[in-house]
């Protein structure tokens, strides 16, 4: 289910505030890799890496268990837009209908 819900916030189209964005994404950083490791130290790059928006957000949730991360993620997608948790969203790039009009069910085919 949250490997679901991650694929439908990829390929969503809705509006993304740079705020929302740096939260999901720091959540999924928890819920995927676990705790965040201080790296800045190791080059510039890592240094820079850890001031973005997203990497705040993930070390300000450090110690959060993974599933409960997981749950988190799914809770704000479901605060975004619900359609997002749809399980059985049409796969992207699907046709809707036939050249003859007629409708198409993904799931039936």
């Amino acid at each position: 289910f949250f490997e679901v819900c991650v694929r439908n916030w990829k390929e969503w189209g809705g509006k993304r505030p740079a705020a929302v964005v740096a939260q999901i994404n720091g959540t999924y950083l928890q819920a995927t890799q676990g705790d965040y490791v201080d790296e800045s130290h190791k080059s510039v790059e890592h240094a820079q890496r850890d001031e973005m928006p997203s990497y705040q957000e993930w070390k300000r949730i450090k110690g959060m268990p993974r599933e409960t991360a997981k749950r988190r993620l799914i809770t704000l997608l479901r605060s975004i837009d619900a359609r997002l948790l749809n399980v059985r969203a049409q796969p992207v790039g699907y046709l809707l209908q036939t050249r003859e009009g007629r409708p198409i069910c993904p799931w039936a085919n």
